[in-house]
């Protein structure tokens, strides 16, 4: 290959669409008719999809981009957009008082193995156990998992005696030395994890998206 081809193959590799290598995994419950699918890029983009069990579009989701975060759904044809930008945490501490103690059982989720935890949050013992496991990929879904719960929860209402928000329950976990969660039991089991690419504008909002506030 002559220098004049080097040059025509190098730039039609630079004018191709720009994709990023990003994780996603997918938790589901039997309890629930939807899935979650999680996308994770960086600490500043990732994504919550609700997919209806056999669908293959979610019916909303929580995307997050550069500090700005949006509860996307459809209602009569039109995509609406409410912003939750002012809910986002870029980290917690894990605050309040939270044991992790092992039942010294091994349990496998998308072909990872995992440790079963009982975990007792505020000295009350939550109702299943936490299969939790140490894996790059499966500890940014999982980080992304509870970014995305604590923008959803971060509401200003009441909340119960000993509830602990998403992102320091997260911090609580990485304390134990595990990065990735498998299992809530009857809340969510990993059903799939791996590596993606996406495209840059991913973590967009919809063009024709109709943005308004937040309750």
């Amino acid at each position: 290959m002559n220098l004049k081809k080097y040059l025509v193959f190098g730039l039609s590799l630079f004018m191709l669409p720009f994709a990023h290598a990003d994780v996603m995994g997918v938790f589901e419950s039997s309890a629930r008719p939807t899935e979650m699918h999680v996308y994770y890029r960086d600490e500043r983009h990732f994504k919550l999809e609700f997919v209806p069990k056999g669908a293959s579009k979610p019916v909303s989701y929580l995307v997050a981009s550069d500090g700005n975060a949006f509860l996307v759904s459809s209602r009569g044809g039109q995509k609406l957009a409410v912003d939750f930008s002012d809910r986002i945490q870029a980290d917690a501490e894990c605050a309040g008082s939270v044991k992790f103690s092992s039942q010294e059982k091994q349990e496998t989720f998308a072909g990872l193995e995992g440790t079963a935890f009982t975990v007792t949050v505020k000295s009350k013992k939550l109702p299943d156990p936490m299969v939790l496991a140490k894996n790059e990929l499966a500890g940014k879904v999982t980080k992304a998992y509870f970014h995305a719960l604590s923008t959803l929860s971060n509401d200003g209402k009441p909340k119960p005696a000993n509830f602990l928000d998403p992102l320091a329950l997260f911090a609580c976990i990485q304390s134990t030395g595990y990065s990735a969660l498998l299992s809530e039991n009857s809340t969510s089991q990993l059903q799939k994890v791996e590596q993606v690419e996406l495209s840059e504008d991913f973590y967009s909002l919809p063009s024709a998206a109709k943005i308004i506030s937040a309750p």
